[in-house]
Order: structure tokens, then C-alpha cells, then sequence
């Protein structure tokens, strides 16, 4: 939705899109967080690794990490001349490349390149019929590029700069109109040939500059200095129809901006019997908007926006904390943990004269528009918004025991805690303007062993208890209208046991997995509106939490053909399975998704020299259509959008 990219962890997912809206998952490029998702796919390429912390991180990352951290690291420039280039091609017209050269200046100084382009003809068959659109929806027209500089002048100090701009050019996806059943209204077949509006033209666009620094000093004796800081500056702009029917069911523009700033020192000490993490870290957002939501909604006439064309800016956010964290070594087996981090926050909101309008049923996005900028607002009723704050503060803490079992095998036991941000909602009038933040505690057993030389096996179970768990849901503003806010409605508890693996069976075959048994339910959860009935619903206690499969697993196997001349060919095939889930938390069966399997495949040339690669690839081979995500518009009126069909293709590789 709006280009975001939705992350779920142990059963916690985020699902707030609107101006204010904080993430559950925290995410961080080369140590710097990001607060806003967008164009977050487009940016994962020349990757050093990419690190999934399960459940709450509050003691090294404080804020919104109530359910994990997603971490990604980019390769930094290295003292030695390389590069690398690929080319693919695939369904829809898809054509995706990258390419990367790392080249040393001099014996301290080297640099890295790397880039990458993706465009498709789109997924949705939007631009034929009687109505068509200019364009297919779901199409991809990106650009992204990287500079990494590293300055290395002793072995001491190291100095790496990065900067990074993201360019997205292409199409919105296209929602569908589903029935009680959870099946499309009108069972349109093939699915991906609907007939949509005219207008509004779908379009997406987000430019995202992030630039981004990281400073490491061996003081010595075991101690060093480090100082990490970024900057984002992202511009995201959306404009599409939704309903996937030849009459509109909601048409929307979201035009904004988000600019934001991180700091953070570290001071560490290790030896022998110690290793210790300290530091302090700063955040400053600022969220602007033209439009921060711009709806017709079933041509009920909902809109908010900055009349005549004034720039709105929507929130300002501060964030600092202060952290130590310790290892002690009690026995040669035995490690105690210890941490402990201080949080501040204060948010506030000046909309700068926005407005929140409730027009006339009936009309366009063009004449909602219009009234929109018209000083007098013509045929509609609302106000001005003013101006609010909120701060809050918080304290988490980690603490536990590590034990080696023996020379392979570590086991673990933690509690930790962590707090997602409390923020500040429209002003409508009749909506809570204020929510507090969201708070967990987790308790986890662990065990990593590695046996035979050949198998690793992660096992671990948690028990986590959330309260003041942030909902987006529906409330009754004044007007009488339901308005998506957010709101501290539930108490939820989630537990279970996950478990990897990884064999290598043998020198040519290899299996890989994972099996999580998860219990995701609110505990507390009253009183809220079904905003497709309308009606209020008095408890949802017990209510699976969206996006929450009571059994999921997945395992892919490999095996390694070895050719006369040294080069290889390697198949591999994966199946991803999932129970039932729900999409939303009334776990009514339109909000249903049958459990479900995935199949992907993979062949692999690669020379004998490790330069050149081909692979022929496949995914979702059976074509299983999979809905994703519920949006009710309006009473009677319940949207959804539907990951990608069956995608093959084929790409290849070279790098020196």
C-alpha cells in the first residue's frame, strides 16, 4: 500500500499507513534506522547480509523493535579491484540488472559503485478494453544507485561513507473487490485482465536519498569508539483506483515527504572476562504532506488535505536514549547478560491549516480536488486542523544466561523488553488524538548446536505479552463517518517454538528449513467497530492476530552436478507452506486465507573458473493465488490486493 513493504515477525506486523503511523519492525541500512519502508525492496542489492532479530530489541535499538529488527548491510569497498554484472529477463516483460565495481585509489582510500534497474510491462492488464488506463497496474519502472567510500589510514581508524538514491517511476498494484466468502465479487477470470477507470492515471513515485556514515576508532586495550549518522530525504507520491471493476469503488492520492536525521556513539570494551556496549543515539523526523490522504471513497466524498496548495507539515519527531549493555564471563561455560536502555520521546503535530472534509456522494477525485483547494469548500463540512503534542518516555531492559553445553553446542535463556513509539492521529473530531506506546515482554529458550560436522540446528521458544497493543481500526468520528485511526485497543499474547536447519548431506547435497508452531491471540480486545457492518463487535478475545499462521514451514533441497571440466550445474527446488490466517482481526471468512503451498526452482550453470552464471528460475510454479490484505472503504465495501502470479525467467552473471 503506497508503496510500503509490510514486515511481520512471531505474528506482529504493522499495518498503520497513515501520516504518524509507526513501524512494529524496526529497520536499519549499515546501522542507520529508517522509519518509513518505502522503496525498501528497491534497495537490496550488493548485499553483505541481511540480519532478522526476533522479538523485541529495545536494549540495543529502543524504539518500534517490539517484535524484531530487519537489518540490512551493504558491502563497503575493499582494497582490491573487482566487479560484477547481471542481466535477467522474465514474465511481463520484466528486464532487471545490476552491476557493481569496487576500485582502489590508493592503499587507504578505495571505492564502490553498484546499481541497479528493474522494469516490467506491469501485472495487471489495465491498458486495453473499451476503459483502460494509460498504463498496466503493477508496473515496475526502477532505478537505484550506490557510492560507498572507504578511508582506512591506519589499521586504527576507518571512515566508510555511503550514499544512496532509490527512483521509482512505476504503477500502484490494483486492489479487488472480494464477497463474505473472500472470494472476487464478480470471479473475473483470468484474474489479471480486469477493466479499471480511466482515471485517475495510476502512477507511483518515490525518491529516496539516503546518505549515510559510520566512524570506528580502536582506542586500544581492548576499547573502541564508534559514531554512526544518516540522513533520508524521501518523496513518495501514489495515485491510482481501487476495486478492480469498471466504476471506481475508491480512487486515492497520497502526496508526501519525510525527511529525517540519526546519530549514534558507541563506546566498547572487551576482555577477557568482559565485553561491554555502551552509547547514546539520536532521531529527528519530519513528515510533510500536500495531500496526506486524499480519498473518495465509494464517492462518499471523504478527503483531507492542504487547501490552496499550501505544503502541510504533518509531524515533527524526537527521539534520544541512552544504552549499556554487558557480557561477563562467569565460568569458561558460563555467561551472564545484562542491559539496560533509557528512551525519551515527543512527537508533535501542525497540520498548518489542513483540513478534513466530508463532501457530497457522488463526485470525482477531480471535483473532490477542487473543493479541496476552493477556500470556501463548496458542498462540504469540516474545519481546520490546529496544532498537538505528545511525549513519552521508557525504560527496557535485557537480562539473561548463556551456557556451552559443549564445544558445539550453546544453550540460552533471555527476558527481554522493548516499546513501540506512541504518536498523535488526525484531528478529526471524535478520534482519540493521542496513543500510547505499545510494550512487550518476552521470555525465550534456546539451544544452537551443530553436529556431525554437517547439521546446524537453531531451536528456540518464547512466550511474549504485549499491552497497550497498537491497532489501526475503525472509529466513529463525530460526523458519523468511520475513521481509520490508530488506538491502544488490545492486549495480545504470542508464543510458540521455531526451529532451523541446515545438512550439508554431502559434498554435492545440501538441505535447508525451518518449522515454527506460533500462538498469536489478543487477550483483551474490546468493544470495536466491524467497519463492514458497521456494527460494534463487544470482544475479539481469543481472535487470531492478522497475519499470524498457527504452522508454517518451508525446505529446499539442492544437489550439485560436477562437470569433466570443473564447472557445475545445480538444481534446487523449495516449497513454502502455511496454515490458515486471517487479514483482519474479526477472523470472519471473508477475512480467511486458506492455508496454502508455494513451489520454487532454480538450475544453476557456473564456469569452472566462479565467474560466469546462468540460471533459469521459476516462482510460485503452481500459480496459486494468494490474497494479502483487506481494506474496508466503506460499509458493504471490502477491498483486497493478492501477491504476485507465477513469475520464470532466466539471468545471467559475470564478475572478475
Amino acid at each position: 500500500y503506497a508503496g510500503s513493504v509490510q514486515v511481520t515477525i512471531r505474528g506482529i506486523t504493522n499495518t498503520s499507513n497513515n501520516p504518524g503511523g509507526q513501524p512494529t519492525v524496526a529497520t536499519y541500512f549499515d546501522g542507520v534506522y529508517s522509519p518509513r519502508t518505502q522503496g525498501l525492496v528497491g534497495s537490496l542489492y550488493d548485499l553483505n547480509r541481511v540480519e532478522v532479530l526476533r522479538g523485541p530489541q529495545g536494549t540495543l535499538y529502543g524504539r518500534n523493535s517490539t517484535a524484531g529488527n530487519f537489518n540490512v548491510f551493504t558491502n563497503e569497498p575493499k582494497f582490491d579491484l573487482e566487479g560484477s554484472a547481471s542481466l535477467s529477463y522474465g514474465r511481463f516483460n520484466q528486464v532487471q540488472a545490476e552491476a557493481m565495481v569496487n576500485v582502489p585509489l590508493s592503499v587507504t582510500l578505495a571505492v564502490r559503485f553498484a546499481g541497479s534497474i528493474r522494469k516490467n510491462d506491469g501485472i495487471y492488464n489495465t491498458s486495453r478494453g473499451s476503459v483502460s488506463t494509460d498504463r498496466n497496474y503493477g508496473m515496475a519502472d526502477d532505478v537505484s544507485g550506490r557510492l560507498s567510500i572507504l578511508w582506512n589510514p591506519s589499521p586504527a581508524f576507518s571512515w566508510r561513507v555511503t550514499i544512496q538514491n532509490d527512483r521509482v517511476r512505476g504503477t500502484p498494484g490494483l486492489d479487488y473487490q472480494v464477497n463474505a466468502n473472500g472470494d472476487t465479487l464478480d470471479g473475473r477470470n483470468p484474474f489479471y485482465n480486469p477493466q479499471v477507470p480511466a482515471s485517475p492515471s495510476p502512477y507511483a513515485q518515490i525518491d529516496n536519498l539516503m546518505l549515510r556514515s559510520a566512524m570506528r576508532l580502536d582506542i586500544g586495550g581492548g576499547a573502541s569508539l564508534s559514531y554512526t549518522a544518516g540522513y533520508q530525504n524521501l518523496r513518495h507520491f501514489f495515485r491510482g483506483s481501487t476495486g478492480g471493476a469498471a466504476v471506481s469503488l475508491a480512487d486515492l492520492i497520497r502526496d508526501g515527504q519525510d525527511r529525517n536525521t540519526y546519530h549514534e556513539v558507541n563506546f566498547s570494551f572487551e576482555n577477557d572476562k568482559l565485553f561491554n556496549v555502551m552509547g547514546a543515539n539520536y532521531f529527528y523526523e519530519e513528515e510533510s504532506f500536500f495531500n496526506p490522504a486524499h480519498f473518495n471513497q465509494l464517492r462518499f466524498g471523504y478527503v483531507a488535505g492542504s487547501p490552496a496548495g499550501r505544503r502541510a507539515i504533518g509531524y515533527k519527531t524526537r527521539s534520544w536514549g541512552i544504552f549499556d549493555q554487558l557480557t561477563y564471563n562467569i565460568s569458561p561455560d558460563l555467561r551472564a547478560i545484562a542491559g539496560v536502555r533509557f528512551s525519551k520521546e515527543r512527537s508533535e503535530g501542525n497540520l498548518n491549516g489542513a483540513v478534513v472534509l466530508i463532501c457530497g456522494i457522488g463526485q470525482t477525485y477531480e471535483q473532490l480536488e477542487q473543493n479541496l483547494y476552493n477556500p470556501a469548500h463548496p458542498g462540504c463540512s469540516g474545519a481546520a486542523s490546529g496544532s498537538a503534542e505528545g511525549s513519552w518516555s521508557k525504560t527496557t531492559w535485557r537480562a539473561g544466561l548463556e551456557f556451552d553445553l559443549n564445544s558445539q553446542t550453546l544453550a540460552y535463556g533471555t527476558v527481554s523488553t522493548g516499546f513501540k513509539s506512541g504518536g498523535l492521529n488526525r484531528q478529526v473530531p471524535g478520534i482519540p488524538l493521542k496513543f500510547a506506546p505499545e510494550t512487550v515482554t518476552n521470555y525465550e529458550l534456546g539451544l544452537k548446536t551443530r553436529l556431525f560436522d554437517r547439521l546446524r540446528l537453531n531451536i528456540a521458544a518464547f512466550y511474549m505479552d504485549y499491552s497497550d497493543l497498537q491497532i489501526v481500526q475503525f472509529v466513529q468520528a463525530s460526523s458519523g463517518q468511520p475513521i481509520q485511526t490508530t488506538t491502544n485497543a488490545a492486549r495480545a499474547r504470542v508464543y510458540g517454538v521455531e526451529m532451523e536447519a541446515q545438512w550439508q548431506i554431502s559434498d554435492d547435497d545440501k538441505f535447508s528449513g525451518f518449522f515454527n508452531w506460533l500462538n498469536a491471540r489478543y487477550s483483551n480486545y474490546r468493544d470495536t467497530i466491524n467497519p463492514f457492518t458497521g456494527a460494534v463487535v463487544a470482544s475479539l478475545d481469543d481472535n487470531q492476530l492478522i497475519n499470524a499462521p498457527d504452522f508454517s514451514l518451508r525446505g529446499e533441497y539442492a544437489h550439485t552436478f560436477r562437470l569433466g571440466n570443473g564447472a557445475t550445474i545445480a538444481p534446487s527446488a523449495s516449497v513454502y507452506w502455511q496454515s490458515r490466517t486471517y487479514l483482519r482481526e474479526f477472523n470472519l471468512p471473508m477475512d480467511k486465507v486458506p492455508a496454502y503451498a508455494k513451489l520454487d526452482g532454480n538450475i544453476t550453470f557456473k564456469s569452472s573458473d566462479d565467474r560466469w552464471t546462468i540460471q533459469a528460475y521459476i516462482r510460485n510454479a503452481t500459480d496459486k493465488l494468494v490474497r494479502n490484505s483487506a481494506n474496508v472503504v466503506l460499509a458493504g465495501t471490502y477491498l483486497s490486493t493478492y501477491e504476485q502470479p507465477r513469475t520464470y525467467g532466466i539471468r545471467a552473471g559475470y564478475r572478475f
